[in-house]
């Protein structure tokens, strides 16, 4: 049995042409408009000094040589998760893994 349809694609156009006009994520040009309103702003200008200390205050803790080392904290993490908060869960290792962690 074979149905009655439109031309190929008319109606996926029409959806699409319509909803576009309703999603921003979907109109043309968004990212134009966004440059264009970005280039006659004002904006203030950024210290490159600010910018150099905020970057080395983040970094900080993966070059120190003494204290917690933050990828140790991060393997101990994974492997807690996957030993007592994988997919089936327990009350029992729930227990197990908070205890553990504040140790």
């Amino acid at each position: 049995m074979q149905r009655a349809s439109a031309p190929l694609g008319s109606t996926a156009r029409t959806a699409s042409a319509q909803f576009a006009e309703r999603s921003p994520r979907l109109r043309p040009h968004r990212g134009l408009h966004a440059a264009k309103h970005a280039k006659s702003s004002n904006l203030a200008s950024i210290d490159d000094g600010a910018i150099d200390d905020a970057e080395a205050e983040a970094l900080a803790p993966f070059n120190r040589e003494t204290g917690t080392n933050p990828f140790a904290v991060h393997d101990d993490m994974k492997d807690q998760m996957q030993t007592y908060v994988g997919i089936i869960r327990s009350a029992e290792d729930l227990e197990k893994g908070t205890s553990r962690s504040s140790a």
